[in-house]
């Protein structure tokens, strides 16, 4: 078993090298155009926090696809997202693949639901996109639907998937077969040999600790952090990771980090909306939401990261 690479100050050290620095040369677009899958009828915060925090951390875009009775709802949000009330369509996928070469990244499953129609349709985006070679972050209801279909992943390295510890459990018996209790956090090992059954995708396990592992090494984030387990946490976390990711595959591996793209962008994801959590709860206490973290992402990217 690989013991945890890299200490706090080394990962965010290397966290901080793939950052693009902001100049007057830089084009609308250009630090990332994220695509958010997902937003049903009863489901419309959870793309709106993964967009919304995306945009906070640092992409130029972010375009959400939604069902169509979803689409208003979402727009009422905010002005500053783009949002494709097409999931439900029956030319959902052709539509979605017209974007497809314009986006650097995807999440998929914030607020999806679980229509089966529309779970089809993610099921082909998925394969698509992995033809693509398109970085995923795979979330939420999007994990349920690997969950029934672990092939829809396997062996492919641009995926990230971030199961809280009952979404770990279930991937668990998925892959494994038998029983698997939740745990607050999940054994770096067991993380590690799950990601080896999928063929090295990167797992993160959301937990008391934040354990991720691509197969080969583990990365261990246990900063910051709140007693608070309001909804929509996990969706502002997949909407940062979303961005890192593009920006850690952009810069690439340099040599001399301590973790790879994908463990550096996932602990830097982790830190950052760790720190978010454990200012607003500071502020809030038991009155804290996702909305709080949301207003202080810049001043805990900041803190951890510079301008």
């Amino acid at each position: 078993m690989n013991a945890s690479v890299g200490n706090d100050e080394d990962l965010l050290s290397s966290t901080k090298n793939f950052i693009p620095q902001l100049t007057n040369k830089m084009h609308k677009g250009q630090a990332g155009r994220i695509a958010i899958i997902g937003g049903s009828e009863d489901y419309t915060g959870a793309p709106y926090f993964a967009g919304l925090s995306a945009l906070k951390v640092g992409a130029d875009l972010a375009h959400i696809f939604c069902v169509r009775s979803a689409s208003p709802v979402i727009k009422s949000y905010s002005p500053e997202l783009i949002v494709h009330p097409i999931l439900d369509d029956e030319n959902a996928l052709d539509t979605i693949l017209e974007w497809v070469p314009r986006i650097h990244s995807f999440v998929i499953g914030p607020g999806l639901g679980r229509d089966p129609k529309v779970l089809q349709v993610v099921s082909n985006l998925i394969e698509k996109l992995k033809e693509l070679d398109k970085p995923m972050i795979i979330d939420a209801d999007g994990l349920a639907l690997v969950t029934e279909k672990p092939d829809l992943i396997r062996n492919y390295y641009k995926v990230i998937l971030t199961p809280n510890s009952i979404e770990f459990s279930r991937l668990c018996t998925a892959v494994f077969g038998g029983e698997f209790k939740p745990a607050p956090s999940a054994s770096a090992e067991k993380i590690r040999d799950l990601s080896l059954a999928l063929g090295n995708v990167t797992i993160l396990n959301k937990g008391a600790t934040d354990v991720a592992s691509n197969g080969r090494l583990v990365v261990c984030c246990a900063g910051g952090g709140s007693n608070r387990r309001c909804g929509g946490q996990g969706d502002l976390l997949a909407g940062a990771l979303a961005v890192l990711f593009h920006w850690a595959l952009a810069f690439g591996d340099k040599g001399g980090a301590p973790a790879p793209p994908e463990l550096l962008a996932t602990y830097g994801a982790c830190r950052l909306t760790r720190e978010c959590a454990r200012l607003a709860y500071s502020q809030n206490g038991r009155s804290m939401t996702t909305t709080d973290l949301l207003k202080l992402i810049h001043q805990a990217f900041l803190f951890l990261f510079g301008p």
